[in-house]
């Protein structure tokens, strides 16, 4: 004798229930209308999102670029004035220091590190620097983070004064102008896609509108009024219709 599994009617009910609750969780269809609209939008944001990075990418390098050859022709000229100062009288390190300029500066002369601000101190400088320009005697470049921020540090040999010249270059006019180019960007981004969302809305009405006078000839021909014809038009996907 055999026996026959029958399923509970429970177990159906909680089914119907389930695909009820997903059914309610899942958004509803949007319409063509908000579909073009949508369409527009992202459209014109994401363009304009990779218009900003690309535009941001280049003006950086730019930037940094030029403020690097900058800087390298201004660190040559105070390490040369420098020289000359500890060349004369080698004892005053900090009124050489002190005569190059407003740039942060620092020396290793004679086993000793002497800075012109509490600001740049011995740690700052990279190992690698260190070495390639005190040990190796090559004058070397480097960018570094300080304060959050990106800033040049450049080390040169002063073979006859027999010392190493470090100057440090925070990049506060790159930061300053990068900064008012992201705010730009940003504002022209947004303008960019409110302006995509507002042709989004006209061509949504324009492209819907031959679809809604079908749908109003549809429902006066449910009603019984069969002589509702639509207008003809020369758009060949709409002749069909």
């Amino acid at each position: 004798m055999t026996s026959t599994f029958i399923e509970p009617r429970q177990t159906k009910y909680r089914l119907t229930r389930a695909r009820r609750l997903i059914r309610r969780a899942l958004p509803r269809r949007i319409g063509l209308r908000n579909r073009i609209l949508i369409i527009f939008g992202a459209g014109s944001m994401i363009l304009s999102i990779i218009l900003a990075l690309s535009t941001f990418g280049f003006t950086r390098s730019s930037l940094v670029n030029q403020r690097e050859l900058t800087e390298i022709n201004q660190a040559y000229i105070n390490a040369r004035r420098i020289q000359n100062e500890l060349i004369d009288d080698r004892t005053n390190v900090v009124g050489a220091l002190e005569q190059a300029g407003t740039a942060l500066r620092m020396l290793y002369i004679d086993g000793r590190w002497i800075s012109s601000s509490s600001n740049f101190v011995e740690s700052i400088l990279p190992s690698q620097l260190k070495t390639r320009v005190i040990s190796d005697r090559t004058p070397s470049l480097m960018t570094i983070e300080r304060n959050g921020r990106a800033a040049i540090v450049i080390g040169i040999p002063l073979e006859r004064a027999n010392a190493t010249y470090f100057e440090l270059d925070p990049m506060r006019e790159v930061h300053d102008a990068l900064s008012s180019v992201r705010l730009a960007l940003l504002l022209a981004g947004g303008f960019t896609t409110f302006v995509g969302i507002g042709l989004g809305m006209f061509a949504s009405r324009r492209a819907v509108r031959p679809l809604a006078n079908a749908a109003q000839a549809a429902r006066a021909i449910a009603d019984g009024r069969l002589d509702t014809r639509l207008e003809p038009t020369d758009d060949p996907d709409l002749q069909a219709l």
